[in-house]
Protein backbone atom coordinates (compact mmCIF):
# COMPACT_ATOMS: atom_id res chain seq x y z
CA UNK A 1 0.00 0.00 0.00
CA UNK A 2 3.20 2.50 0.76
CA UNK A 3 3.60 4.85 3.43
CA UNK A 4 0.39 5.49 5.09
CA UNK A 5 -0.76 7.21 7.84
CA UNK A 6 -4.32 5.74 9.29
CA UNK A 7 -6.96 7.42 11.52
CA UNK A 8 -10.28 6.38 13.30
CA UNK A 9 -12.61 9.16 14.42
CA UNK A 10 -16.41 9.85 15.71
CA UNK A 11 -18.50 10.94 12.16
CA UNK A 12 -18.91 14.51 13.77
CA UNK A 13 -16.47 16.05 15.59
CA UNK A 14 -16.76 18.76 18.55
CA UNK A 15 -17.53 22.19 16.92
CA UNK A 16 -15.72 24.03 19.74
CA UNK A 17 -12.41 21.61 19.38
CA UNK A 18 -12.64 21.49 15.50
CA UNK A 19 -11.95 25.44 15.38
CA UNK A 20 -9.42 25.19 17.81
CA UNK A 21 -7.92 22.33 15.36
CA UNK A 22 -8.49 24.12 12.47
CA UNK A 23 -6.78 27.39 14.22
CA UNK A 24 -3.70 25.94 14.88
CA UNK A 25 -3.53 24.23 11.30
CA UNK A 26 -3.90 27.86 10.24
CA UNK A 27 -1.15 29.00 12.22
CA UNK A 28 1.37 26.32 11.31
CA UNK A 29 0.69 26.22 7.56
CA UNK A 30 0.99 30.35 7.75
CA UNK A 31 4.56 29.41 8.99
CA UNK A 32 4.75 26.39 6.98
CA UNK A 33 8.76 26.33 5.59
CA UNK A 34 8.08 24.28 2.29
CA UNK A 35 5.09 24.66 -0.31
CA UNK A 36 1.27 23.51 0.55
CA UNK A 37 -1.74 23.13 -1.93
CA UNK A 38 -4.38 24.29 1.15
CA UNK A 39 -7.33 23.34 -0.43
CA UNK A 40 -9.71 23.94 2.30
CA UNK A 41 -9.20 25.24 5.92
CA UNK A 42 -12.23 26.54 7.59
CA UNK A 43 -14.38 25.65 10.79
CA UNK A 44 -16.16 22.39 8.78
CA UNK A 45 -13.26 21.41 6.46
CA UNK A 46 -8.85 20.67 6.35
CA UNK A 47 -8.11 19.74 2.99
CA UNK A 48 -4.08 19.64 1.79
CA UNK A 49 -1.51 18.11 -0.36
CA UNK A 50 2.14 18.75 -1.22
CA UNK A 51 3.01 20.32 -4.53
CA UNK A 52 4.11 19.33 -7.52
CA UNK A 53 6.83 16.17 -6.53
CA UNK A 54 6.45 17.15 -3.06
CA UNK A 55 2.01 16.05 -3.62
CA UNK A 56 1.27 12.42 -2.93
CA UNK A 57 -2.36 11.79 -1.57
CA UNK A 58 -4.40 14.82 -0.43
CA UNK A 59 -5.05 14.68 3.29
CA UNK A 60 -9.09 15.42 4.26
CA UNK A 61 -10.48 15.77 8.04
CA UNK A 62 -14.10 17.30 8.19
CA UNK A 63 -16.16 17.92 11.04
CA UNK A 64 -18.08 15.60 9.71
CA UNK A 65 -17.43 12.61 7.95
CA UNK A 66 -19.89 9.81 6.81
CA UNK A 67 -18.88 6.02 6.23
CA UNK A 68 -17.97 4.48 3.36
CA UNK A 69 -19.46 0.92 1.87
CA UNK A 70 -16.55 -1.10 2.34
CA UNK A 71 -16.55 -0.06 6.19
CA UNK A 72 -18.04 -2.12 9.21
CA UNK A 73 -21.00 -0.45 9.64
CA UNK A 74 -21.09 -1.74 13.15
CA UNK A 75 -18.11 0.01 14.23
CA UNK A 76 -18.55 3.64 15.19
CA UNK A 77 -15.87 5.44 14.21
CA UNK A 78 -14.94 6.43 10.34
CA UNK A 79 -11.90 4.97 9.09
CA UNK A 80 -9.86 7.86 7.20
CA UNK A 81 -5.96 7.28 5.86
CA UNK A 82 -3.40 9.42 3.43
CA UNK A 83 -0.71 7.81 1.84
CA UNK A 84 2.08 10.13 2.02
CA UNK A 85 5.23 8.10 0.20
CA UNK A 86 7.37 9.58 3.13
CA UNK A 87 7.06 12.76 0.53
CA UNK A 88 8.12 16.39 2.32
CA UNK A 89 4.99 17.45 3.37
CA UNK A 90 4.96 14.28 5.46
CA UNK A 91 5.87 15.89 7.89
CA UNK A 92 2.98 18.55 8.17
CA UNK A 93 0.74 15.37 8.12
CA UNK A 94 2.18 14.02 11.04
CA UNK A 95 2.18 17.21 12.66
CA UNK A 96 -1.40 17.21 11.78
CA UNK A 97 -2.20 14.54 12.89
CA UNK A 98 -0.61 15.18 16.77
CA UNK A 99 -2.72 18.15 16.99
CA UNK A 100 -6.12 16.44 16.20
CA UNK A 101 -4.58 13.75 19.04
CA UNK A 102 -4.14 17.11 21.38
CA UNK A 103 -7.73 19.02 20.53
CA UNK A 104 -10.29 15.59 20.66
CA UNK A 105 -10.68 13.02 23.34
CA UNK A 106 -8.94 9.94 22.69
CA UNK A 107 -12.08 8.10 21.82
CA UNK A 108 -12.88 11.13 19.40
CA UNK A 109 -9.61 10.27 16.98
CA UNK A 110 -7.39 7.31 16.82
CA UNK A 111 -4.12 7.38 15.09
CA UNK A 112 -1.70 4.91 13.54
CA UNK A 113 0.95 4.84 10.66
CA UNK A 114 3.51 2.42 8.70
CA UNK A 115 6.52 4.65 10.22
CA UNK A 116 8.27 4.10 13.64
CA UNK A 117 9.14 6.98 16.23
CA UNK A 118 11.95 8.81 13.78
CA UNK A 119 9.13 8.95 10.76
CA UNK A 120 7.42 11.14 13.22
CA UNK A 121 10.11 13.31 14.41
CA UNK A 122 10.03 16.56 12.22
CA UNK A 123 6.23 16.62 12.59
CA UNK A 124 6.51 16.66 16.55
CA UNK A 125 9.18 19.59 16.22
CA UNK A 126 7.19 21.64 14.03
CA UNK A 127 4.21 21.38 17.08
CA UNK A 128 7.22 21.35 19.98
CA UNK A 129 8.46 24.96 18.26
CA UNK A 130 4.90 26.30 17.26
CA UNK A 131 3.02 25.19 20.22
CA UNK A 132 5.46 24.20 22.86
CA UNK A 133 4.04 21.00 23.06
CA UNK A 134 4.53 17.25 21.25
CA UNK A 135 4.66 13.55 22.30
CA UNK A 136 7.90 11.81 22.88
CA UNK A 137 7.76 8.11 20.95
CA UNK A 138 9.30 4.84 22.71
CA UNK A 139 10.30 2.63 20.87
CA UNK A 140 7.18 0.92 18.37
CA UNK A 141 6.38 -2.58 18.76
CA UNK A 142 5.37 -3.28 15.29
CA UNK A 143 4.85 -0.97 12.36
CA UNK A 144 0.91 -0.87 12.70
CA UNK A 145 1.23 0.63 16.55
CA UNK A 146 2.23 4.25 16.74
CA UNK A 147 -0.45 5.43 19.22
CA UNK A 148 -0.29 8.91 20.39
CA UNK A 149 -3.68 7.86 22.72
CA UNK A 150 -1.24 7.34 25.63
CA UNK A 151 1.06 10.19 25.53
CA UNK A 152 -0.88 13.07 25.48
CA UNK A 153 -2.70 13.70 28.89
CA UNK A 154 0.35 15.85 30.04
CA UNK A 155 -0.48 18.35 27.34
CA UNK A 156 -1.89 21.76 27.88
CA UNK A 157 -4.41 23.88 25.67
CA UNK A 158 -3.03 27.35 25.07
CA UNK A 159 -4.08 30.82 23.64
CA UNK A 160 -3.53 30.71 20.35
CA UNK A 161 -3.83 34.40 18.09
CA UNK A 162 -6.97 33.59 16.02
CA UNK A 163 -6.66 34.98 11.78
CA UNK A 164 -9.55 37.81 11.16
CA UNK A 165 -8.46 38.14 7.33
CA UNK A 166 -8.39 36.63 4.26
CA UNK A 167 -4.10 34.99 4.01
CA UNK A 168 -1.50 34.34 1.53
CA UNK A 169 0.41 31.25 2.62
CA UNK A 170 4.00 31.31 2.36
CA UNK A 171 5.44 28.94 -0.60
CA UNK A 172 1.76 28.11 -1.23
CA UNK A 173 -0.28 27.81 -3.55
CA UNK A 174 -0.84 31.69 -5.93
CA UNK A 175 -4.46 32.07 -4.66
CA UNK A 176 -5.44 33.43 -1.79
CA UNK A 177 -6.96 31.18 0.99
CA UNK A 178 -9.94 32.71 3.15
CA UNK A 179 -10.19 31.89 6.58
CA UNK A 180 -13.81 32.14 7.44
CA UNK A 181 -14.93 32.11 11.23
Amino acid sequence: MGYTHYYRRKPQLPKKEFEAFIDDVFKMFSKANLPLNVKAINPKLLHFNGVGDNAHEDVYIGIKEEKQEYENQDDPLVFGFCKTAMKPYDKYVVAVLILAKYHFAPEDFKISSDGNASDWEAGKNIVNKLFGYGCSFDKVASSEDIKLDDCIAFLHPKKQEKPDKTVILPKSTPEEIEYVR
